[in-house]
């Protein structure tokens, strides 16, 4: 099995084209940000999002990831995530070539059984590495056609 980015042939001339990008640094940072409008299911209501954003580093850039606890439907709480990620999860993807999505998961499984929700953090910041180094969208790198995607407004 390959990488996101050897699959799409997204680093192919990019700036870290044929060089390692192994992962130096992983920073953790709480957000919270207020909703337009307030954000109501079965469980509550909430006028704000509590997210744990996580900065991956390599020499050649960074990448973006974000978690989201939301306790009520995972069990998850933001301490409980920045626990598993600064105690096990950072530990075991350090020195990992971020472009090697799949290695990252084998170095997570293997570190720790489930957290999914922590181990989305990585994911994503891994995933937005590759794009930003090759370039490209990250849409267009997980194979959608290069136009304008819509957000959603909570």
């Amino acid at each position: 099995m390959t990488n996101v980015a050897e699959r799409r042939g997204a680093v192919d001339g990019g700036p870290s084209a044929g060089r390692p990008c192994p992962i130096e640094a992983v920073e953790l940072e709480i957000v919270r940000a207020p909703y337009k409008n307030p954000f109501g299911i079965s469980s509550g209501t909430s006028d704000s999002i509590e997210s744990l954003v996580v900065t991956l580093h390599t020499r050649q850039g960074i990448g973006y990831g974000e978690s989201v606890a939301m306790t009520a439907y995972t069990g998850q709480t933001l301490d409980g995530l920045s626990d598993v990620l600064t105690n096990v999860l950072i530990p075991a993807v350090k020195g990992i070539d971020a472009r090697d999505i799949v290695g990252l998961h084998a170095a997570m499984d293997a570190a720790i059984r489930g957290q999914r929700v922590a181990k989305t953090a990585i994911d994503i910041a891994a995933h937005d590495f590759v794009s930003r180094a090759a370039g490209i969208p990250l849409s267009v790198l997980l194979g959608a056609a290069p136009t304008a995607v819509r957000g959603a407004f909570v």
